[in-house]
């Protein structure tokens, strides 16, 4: 999902919220965007933060990135 520097710098309505949580990929038809939310409660049961789920994606986005460079099919 490509954002633009406009799209962080002015307060946006319910529509423009609705639109991006409804978007999805146009090659795999699944969402590109999530809504994360959490008081901090489940931690001590082992559930990730909302930070740290975050965290993980950034990660996981980051590697597949990375494996894409050295396709060799």
């Amino acid at each position: 999902m490509d954002f633009t520097i406009d799209d962080f710098s002015r307060k946006k309505d319910v529509d423009w919220l609705y639109s991006k949580i409804k978007s999805k990929d146009k090659n795999t038809n699944t969402p590109e965007f999530a809504f994360l939310l959490g008081a901090g409660c489940s931690v001590s049961s082992g559930i990730p933060t909302g930070g740290k789920v975050i965290e993980y994606c950034q990660k996981i986005s980051f590697y597949k990135k990375k494996l894409n460079m050295y396709d060799v099919s």
